[in-house]
């Protein structure tokens, strides 16, 4: 059976959507596609936001019973502190605190760049040595949460680091950005004192999961020496 022109051209009509709905439909779904793209970045981001708020207006104590103060030590001015005078942090544990007025940082310092910690305050990476100690102190933050303004340091800042047994001054010497996969961008068996800071960071303005590090690297100041 053959079909009349008529009538293959109202079923074509028939079988096609409507232009009036293809727009919207289209429309819709480029909204959708954006949506879930952004969602996949802020998602990731709640447990952090969750947890910073809890632990700000909880007790001194986190939920596994650690205690989550310190006592600063003194700014006495010494050059230097003999090894037995040092209270060597233990992983997880509170043993400072990381100020720097020019972005408005001021968060406790951990021992330890765990989840745990860095919803706490500022994570030191054990792998690093503890300031003071003549070689490369390694700290990162979250930047959605304690080291969000670290982006606005600038060479010249000072970052000051109250530690238990002593009080360390740096100054920022560079910034820098590097894929998160370089292991060069910090020196750990660097015979010198130094302090580097880092937190995830955005390039551009495109969505997706951050794959850059901005690292902030800072020469010491002032601060006693532990004598070993």
């Amino acid at each position: 059976m053959f079909l009349s022109d008529n009538q293959t051209s109202n079923k074509t009509k028939k079988s096609r959507l409507p232009e009036y709905l293809l727009t919207p439909v289209v429309f819709a779904f480029a909204i959708y596609a954006l949506v879930v793209a952004i969602g996949f970045t802020v998602i990731g981001d709640i447990p952090t936001y969750l947890n910073m708020a809890f632990h700000d207006a909880a007790s001194k104590f986190d939920d596994s019973g650690v205690h989550l103060d310190f006592t600063p030590a003194e700014d006495t001015g010494a050059t230097s502190i003999p090894i037995e005078q040092v209270d060597f942090p233990k992983p997880g544990t509170v043993f400072g605190k990381i100020e720097i007025e020019s972005c408005g940082i001021s968060c406790k310092l951990l021992y330890g760049d765990d989840d745990r910690s860095l919803n706490i305050g500022a994570g030191q990476y054990i792998g690093s040595s503890i300031p003071g100690y003549g070689k490369t102190t390694l700290v990162a933050g979250h930047n959605t949460s304690y080291f969000k303004t670290l982006k606005n340091i600038a060479v010249g800042d000072k970052v000051k680091v109250t530690t238990t047994y002593g009080v360390y001054v740096y100054e920022v010497e560079a910034r820098k950005v590097y894929d998160k996969n370089n292991m060069k961008a910090f020196d750990l068996a660097k015979q010198e004192e130094n302090l580097v800071l880092y937190t995830c960071f955005r390039r551009n303005t495109s969505i997706g999961r951050v794959v850059d590090r901005l690292y902030v690297y800072c020469k010491l100041v002032s601060g006693p020496s532990i004598i070993k």
